[in-house]
């Protein structure tokens, strides 16, 4: 038996390890891209990131206000439920606001008129960790109905591995 769960183990670590790489290479280089990484804890693989890579991933759905004076632009929906609701958390903070802003050659006035616009047309999902973990989840059906498969012909056999 103890065979069998360092086999599940090299297959859930090999699975977190390929999720993480494949995120990795959907984000330019960055805070967030550098943050993703897994850990293994009972039996499954939970995947680690800065907390606002959860927002860029499934997007904010923007409240799309009529009386909007702005330019008019598509209104994004959250693929995880995620509304503004003037959250800090929910875009990475006034820290992380500052910092692209300062990164990107932005004057620091337009702070105010940013978060408005995330506010009002949200955040577009980029999915960067959603594809990949679904992607590998088809993948590890296949290895692990592999793995039932051995496990069964090894009892039918009567060896232990």
């Amino acid at each position: 038996m103890a065979a069998l769960q360092d086999r599940i183990n090299e297959i859930l670590k090999e699975a977190g390890e390929t999720i993480k790489v494949r995120a990795q290479q959907n984000l330019k280089d960055g805070n967030l891209k550098n943050s993703i990484d897994y850990k293994l804890n009972k039996g499954k693989v939970e995947m680690i990131m800065a907390e606002y890579g959860v927002f860029q991933d499934q997007g904010v759905t923007g409240v799309g206000d009529a009386g909007y004076q702005g330019r008019k632009r598509t209104v994004h929906k959250s693929k995880g439920g995620f509304k503004f609701k003037n959250n800090k958390k929910m875009i990475g903070g006034d820290r992380s606001i500052k910092a692209w802003m300062g990164k990107n050659g932005i004057n620091p006035k337009a702070e105010f008129a940013i978060k408005r616009s995330i506010k009002q047309h949200g955040i577009k999902p980029s999915l960067f960790l959603t594809k990949p973990y679904e992607q590998y989840t088809l993948e590890l059906e296949d290895k692990l109905n592999a793995l039932h498969e051995e496990f069964y012909k090894d009892i039918e056999n009567g060896t232990n591995r």
